[in-house]
C-alpha cells in the first residue's frame, strides 16, 4: 500500500492509545520509532511530523478514552454516552487513514514490497515475544497484581530482557545511550508538566475560566433580547 508506513503511524497510535488514552504518552512511546521508520523510507519531514501529531493527538479521542469515558460519565447523556464517543473516535482515525492514502498517492510515497503470507507467520512468531508486553501489562493491572504505575516497571524491565537475551540487539553502550536520550525526553516533558501545572495554578486562582465565560455570555444576544 502506497505511504504504508503513515497507516502504520496513524494504526499504531490508535492501538497504543487504547492501552495509555493519552496523548502525550503516545508521542513519548510510538513517536520516535515512527519517526525514524518514515524518515528511512525518505518521507518528506514535515509530512512525518504532521502525521505523528495529528495521530497522537487522536489519543485522547480513540477508545478507551480517558477524556471520553470521564465526559460520558459526567454528562450522563444518550446524546454524550461513552458508546458514542467511541465511535465518534474511530471514525477520527479512519478518516486520518483516508487523509494519508490521498496525500500518499499525489505525492509518490513509497509502497513497501508484497510479504508473503508464509513469510507473515514468521515474523508474527518473531515478534511475539514482543507483542505479549500489551498483554501482560494490562492482564496484570486488571489482575491485580501491580498498579499502573508498576507496570510501566515491568514493561522497561521485560523491554530490557528481549532487547538483551531474545533478540540479542542491545550492548551496553547502546543501553547507557537508550537511558540518556530517555532522561533528556522526559525531562522536556516534566518541565511541559510543570510550567502546564503552574500556568493552570494561575487560571485558577485568577477565576480566569470564569471571566471567560462572562465575556463570551456578554458578547452576543441573549434569548430574552429584542431582535435587531
Amino acid at each position: 500500500m502506497r505511504g504504508g508506513l503513515g497507516h502504520v503511524n496513524v494504526v499504531g497510535s490508535m492501538i497504543f492509545s487504547g492501552m495509555s488514552g493519552s496523548a502525550v504518552a503516545d508521542v513519548a512511546g510510538m513517536g520516535a520509532i515512527e519517526v525514524k521508520a518514515m524518515l528511512d523510507a525518505k518521507y518528506d519531514r514535515a509530512f512525518v511530523a504532521a502525521v505523528t501529531a495529528a495521530s497522537a493527538v487522536v489519543g485522547p479521542i480513540i477508545p478507551p478514552s480517558i477524556p471520553a469515558i470521564l465526559y460520558g460519565s459526567i454528562a450522563r447523556s444518550p446524546s454524550a454516552s461513552c458508546s458514542w464517543a467511541h465511535r465518534a473516535g474511530d471514525a477520527d482515525g479512519f478518516s486520518m487513514m483516508g487523509a494519508v492514502w490521498w496525500i500518499s498517492r499525489r505525492r509518490g510515497y513509497p509502497a513497501g514490497a508484497r510479504v508473503p503470507v508464509a513469510e507473515i507467520g514468521v515474523r508474527f512468531l518473531a515478534a511475539l515475544p514482543s507483542l505479549m508486553a500489551p498483554v501482560i501489562i494490562i492482564g496484570g493491572m486488571m489482575a491485580g497484581i501491580f498498579t499502573p504505575t508498576e507496570a510501566s516497571v515491568i514493561a522497561v524491565l521485560y523491554s530490557l530482557v528481549l532487547a538483551i537475551l531474545v533478540y540479542r540487539e542491545l550492548s551496553f553502550a547502546a543501553l547507557v545511550g537508550c537511558l540518556a536520550r530517555s532522561a533528556t525526553t522526559m525531562g522536556v516533558f516534566l518541565m511541559m508538566l510543570a510550567t502546564g501545572s503552574v500556568i493552570g495554578l494561575l487560571a485558577t486562582r485568577e477565576r480566569l475560566p470564569v471571566l471567560i465565560e462572562d465575556w463570551i455570555r456578554g458578547s452576543g444576544p441573549t434569548p430574552t433580547s429584542p431582535s435587531s
